[in-house]
């Protein structure tokens, strides 16, 4: 991924072993896209459930994640 451009690997001036890893803006414009391509997926997915599905769905997550 550093060779790619999408990630920075930098020693930490407090402590030489350290190595710090951080998103470049061209690794963040990845990330994003990832992402926006995620929920697009998730919104495609609930669109074929009409109102009482979704309602009954969310009953059941809550109910779910209350046993939990």
């Amino acid at each position: 991924m550093v060779e790619r451009g999408y990630i920075q690997r930098l020693r930490s001036p407090k402590d030489k072993r350290v190595i710090q890893v951080r998103l470049t803006h061209e690794g963040m414009h990845i990330v994003d896209s990832l992402i926006d391509e995620y929920e697009k997926g998730i919104l495609d997915s609930f669109a074929i459930l009409d109102e009482d599905d979704k309602y009954n769905l969310i009953h059941l997550l809550k109910k779910l994640g209350r046993g939990l």
